[in-house]
């Protein structure tokens, strides 16, 4: 089931974390996580977990950016684990349908994610998209930078930077 997450599931989502990911980098995530956890943006950072049978074995985030000169409202997904164990069985898929629903409801205009092109454009995320929005490091796999057009929102022909909340102000997560 997914559901919104909850300050009581940190140690289960940092489990997650470590598992889904690499020790090196599961390091960098989980100060990425924990860092989410005390964002205070406006709007909110939104994290889902998916539990079965009172057990965190999935987790996602979505954080807002601030466009520059332009009104559209934005989120950055970021991170998206999923328990080894229980990954390929339609956990992920689950979670990201999820938030984009909710995203939708909340009027919001474009998701931007940093991750596998394989996986993402499952969802319709797409590399022009992604393109219109500059993040605020150079990235070091520029491949995997996609954007999802939400509500049927005009994509801006010019591309625009953005600000993210703090917790990804780090050059070492682009």
């Amino acid at each position: 089931m997914v559901r919104n997450s909850e300050e009581k599931d940190s140690d289960q989502i940092l489990k997650v974390i470590c598992s889904a990911f690499e020790e090196n980098e599961s390091e960098i995530i989980k100060k990425l996580v924990t860092d989410l956890f005390k964002e205070k943006s406006s709007p909110l950072v939104r994290s889902l977990v998916f539990e079965q049978d009172k057990e965190v074995i999935g987790y996602i985030s979505f954080s807002p950016i601030y466009i520059e000169s332009n009104n559209a409202s934005g989120y950055l997904l970021a991170p998206l684990a999923v328990s080894p164990k229980y990954q390929k069985k339609g956990i992920g898929r689950n979670l990201i349908n999820t938030g984009i629903k909710i995203l939708t409801k909340d009027n919001v205009d474009v998701l931007l994610v940093y991750g596998d092109p394989a996986y993402y454009k499952r969802f319709g995320f797409n590399e022009e998209i992604g393109k219109k929005f500059i993040p605020p490091f150079s990235l070091e796999y520029p491949f995997g930078w996609l954007g999802l057009s939400i509500n049927d929102t005009n994509i801006p022909k010019q591309s625009n930077k953005f600000k993210c909340v703090e917790a990804f102000n780090k050059k070492e997560l682009w």
